[in-house]
């Protein structure tokens, strides 16, 4: 039996982590997630630290006017995609837990970072599990396994819905686990 870590994303996590700290060093990365960027916003020419008047570091985005922007001008959406960037190389051959991947994404978003983030995590053998209460969410990740064209028998999703179950005898969580396709199939059942 192979152990693997476990990391761990919570909601609000990009509001208090180092956004930049698997990017800036790594050349082919850092052009990749930049690319990824500029799909949000086009403007964006380059991310680094910049140094204050107080001697810290500011993490920055430079655009293509060469104007020099700090993240806390962007919105909370490029904050969470870096975040998540950055989780899963560190997450590489191991598991990565995503609570609420919607929070601060909003979600005409949805369709061009989840497409991004199931490709890296396949790429770097990461094992994703995500928690959302958003229907759009769920849409946008069902839109990934592809199930009107897709027949392969190895579904890339698996779904499992946790339900509060409340009897004379007292409370109890009942867990359904399913294939992504059929979730796609019975999805207006389902997410009613």
């Amino acid at each position: 039996m192979i152990k693997r870590e476990v990391h761990y994303i919570p909601s609000f996590g990009h509001l208090r982590y180092d956004l930049l700290k698997n990017i800036v060093d790594n050349t082919e990365y850092k052009k990749l997630v930049i690319d990824i960027l500029r799909q949000f916003d086009d403007s964006i020419a380059d991310i680094c630290y910049t140094k204050a008047d107080d001697g810290s570091y500011l993490e920055s985005i430079i655009t293509k006017n060469s104007v020099n922007m700090p993240f806390s001008v962007y919105g909370d959406g490029i904050k969470k995609i870096l975040y998540i960037l950055n989780k899963l190389v560190d997450a590489a051959d191991s598991t990565l837990m995503i609570d609420e991947i919607e929070t601060g994404l909003h979600k005409k978003y949805y369709d061009t970072l989840f497409p991004v983030v199931f490709a890296l995590a396949n790429k770097l053998n990461v094992q994703l599990f995500i928690a959302t209460h958003s229907i759009e969410a769920i849409d946008a990740i069902l839109r990934y396994g592809d199930y009107e064209n897709n027949h392969d028998i190895n579904d890339p999703i698996k779904v499992i819905t946790l339900k509060k179950v409340d009897s004379d005898k007292g409370s109890n969580i009942a867990a359904r686990n399913v294939t992504g396709k059929y979730v796609y199939e019975n999805r207006k059942v389902l997410c009613v």
